[in-house]
């Protein structure tokens, strides 16, 4: 069997980010958001998150701040910086509210991560 591209990937994000919420399709963004190989990955695969403006889609990816690595994490951040830039601001509010709701999370490193993100992005 060939090997998964990166735009494979992609397109299975891309796919995957209308069902965030569903466990399966959470599992799996999280692991295409954290993929090690290619950043690509990780950005495109937040990029199609964020753009379900949904906190669903949002939450997938706290949930994959909460236990990227450096790299990963900054191109998380990036994303929703790209995000904001792209709906010239039109989306802060909700990027807001919802980051503050997952920083109330009971899973402390999500609740962690999204604090981190608002402060990142701005919107704190």
């Amino acid at each position: 069997m060939a090997e998964e591209t990166w735009e494979d990937c992609v397109a299975e994000a891309q796919m995957l980010a209308a069902k965030a919420g569903a466990a399966g399709a959470d599992a799996r963004l999280v692991a295409l958001l954290l993929d090690s190989d290619d950043t690509a990955v990780t950005l495109r695969t937040a990029l199609a998150l964020l753009e379900q403006r949904t906190p669903s889609a949002l939450r997938v990816v706290v949930a994959a701040a909460a236990s990227a690595d450096e790299n990963q994490g900054d191109w998380l951040g990036d994303a929703v910086n790209w995000f904001r830039a792209s709906s010239l601001g039109n989306d802060d509010e909700f990027l807001r509210e919802t980051l503050g709701a997952l920083a109330q999370d009971p899973d402390e490193d999500c609740a962690l991560a999204a604090r981190e993100l608002a402060v990142w992005s701005g919107l704190v």
